[in-house]
């Protein structure tokens, strides 16, 4: 339930930049799925780099 919150309220927070400042907030989402896509992938290709 404690990581619903937060994730809820991380959530609530960039909705809230997007409407109050959308062009900072493209390149806030933009960074965050690139570093985001980047850590996924990595973890999983350094664990199993086979598959």
């Amino acid at each position: 339930m404690q990581g619903f919150l937060i994730w809820g309220a991380f959530t609530v927070a960039v909705a809230t930049f997007c409407v109050w400042r959308p062009q900072a907030a493209r390149i806030f989402i933009g960074v965050f799925f690139a570093a985001m896509g980047l850590g996924i992938h990595g973890a999983l290709i350094a664990t199993n780099p086979h598959n």
